[in-house]
C-alpha cells in the first residue's frame, strides 16, 4: 500500500486580499450601470464623454473581478455598494 500523498494546498479567503475601492464617479456610473444605461446616455447624464464612461465601466469591472456589467451590478448589490 502505497503512503499517502501530502499536498499543501493554502485556502485563500477572499477578505485576505484588500478589495481595490470605487471611486466617487465609478459608484455614480456603477448607479446608472444599475438601471441599465448604456455608455451614449451615462456620458450625456454626467456630462463626459462616451470614451470616459467606457473608461469607467472597464475599471468598474476590473476593480469587482465582472466580466459583465450584470454581473458587476450583481456583486455590488452583494457587496452593499448599490441598492437596487
Amino acid at each position: 500500500m502505497a503512503a499517502p500523498v501530502k499536498s499543501h494546498i493554502r485556502v485563500v479567503l477572499a477578505d485576505d486580499h484588500p478589495r481595490p475601492s470605487l471611486t466617487q464617479r465609478e459608484l455614480g456610473v456603477l448607479d446608472l450601470v444599475a438601471e441599465g444605461r448604456g455608455n451614449k446616455d451615462i456620458a450625456r447624464r454626467l456630462l463626459i464623454t462616451e470614451g470616459t464612461a467606457k473608461t469607467h465601466v472597464k475599471a468598474i469591472l476590473t476593480k469587482l473581478d465582472a466580466i459583465s456589467r450584470t454581473e458587476a451590478v450583481a456583486v455590488a448589490h452583494k457587496r452593499g455598494l448599490i441598492h437596487l
